[in-house]
């Protein structure tokens, strides 16, 4: 059935809402009380930082892991593979053996590497949570090692690599659902999913003529405005991190960071002048009908 423009707007407007619900987002708490971009910013500072992670608990890891994959079921089904007799269970995860053949094979491997490095990194720093199952701190400190060669890089400390094996697990997990989100074998099932979960984010109301593409362009902006912040932060970051490596008495190569923000310099350039457009769209749409 050949849909109207109309339905065809509103399908893409729902995508773009999934898209972003699902995406991964530095600024997220995805573990409790700390977030990826908040790790990152610890990276090769000249000082120890206490690092505040709240309650870190093997339930909090597995039900944020499990949340992520559960986005996707044609990918990885509707059961949790960190449940065992009903209790999560880090440490049975990472000595199961995936079936080469399973549609899930791939990330599932990567994600017991990730947590295999997190366990033993995780009872080295508190023996007790093999019974605890929740870390015994809710601060961490987290300190850099710097080499005298010039050509080596710093190294952090095993709590900043404890903490970076469960960013890299949901980084793995939400790469894979939007590259999924581009098949529609795997888009349909994320998007009804989504909708699910969130029915308060795709709540529609009947409109027709300017009414609609009033609300259309409004939406249009909202998600350039969403869009924007989230991309400032990303030029914030990694100018945080330009400007670190720099404050060395021998600076890293910046080369790479470098190059990815005069990337994410030009997208924002683009995302505001197509919020400038829109906001055009908007007043002209509100013009005609304050005229009529």
């Amino acid at each position: 059935m050949k849909l109207s423009r109309e339905e065809k707007q509103q399908t893409q407007k729902e995508r773009e809402r999934v898209y972003k619900i699902i995406k991964y987002d530095v600024n997220r708490k995805y573990f409790g009380d700390w977030t990826p971009a908040g790790l990152n910013a610890t990276y090769n500072t000249p000082s120890p930082i206490s690092f505040y992670i709240g309650v870190l608990s093997v339930d909090k890891i597995c039900d944020a892991l499990w949340k992520e994959m559960s986005y996707n079921p044609e990918r990885f089904g509707t059961v949790s593979p960190f449940k065992f007799n009903g209790q999560n269970s880090i440490d049975f995860f990472i000595n199961q053996e995936i079936d080469l053949y399973d549609n899930d094979y791939e990330v599932l491997v990567m994600l017991q590497s990730y947590l295999l490095r997190f366990w033993n990194l995780a009872l080295q720093y508190d023996k007790s949570l093999v019974v605890t199952n929740c870390l015994k701190n809710t601060n961490i400190t987290i300190s850099t090692h710097f080499s005298s060669n010039p050509n080596t890089k710093p190294t952090p400390n095993a709590a900043y690599i404890m903490l970076g094996c469960l960013r890299d697990s949901i980084h793995k997990i939400a790469t894979q659902n939007i590259k999924d989100f581009g098949k529609a074998i795997y888009r349909d099932q994320i998007v009804d999913t989504v909708k699910s979960r969130y029915p308060q984010y795709f709540a529609t109301t009947k409109t027709t003529g300017t009414n609609e593409k009033l609300k259309t362009h409004l939406s249009e902006r909202q998600y350039l405005l969403d869009m924007i912040r989230d991309k400032e932060e990303e030029i914030m970051n990694t100018q945080s991190r330009i400007d670190t490596l720099n404050e060395f008495e021998n600076p890293g190569d910046t080369s790479n960071d470098t190059a990815l923000l005069n990337k994410q310099k030009e997208d924002l350039k683009n995302l505001e002048t197509n919020l400038q457009l829109i906001t055009q769209r908007i007043q002209k749409i509100k013009q005609q009908q304050y005229e009529h």
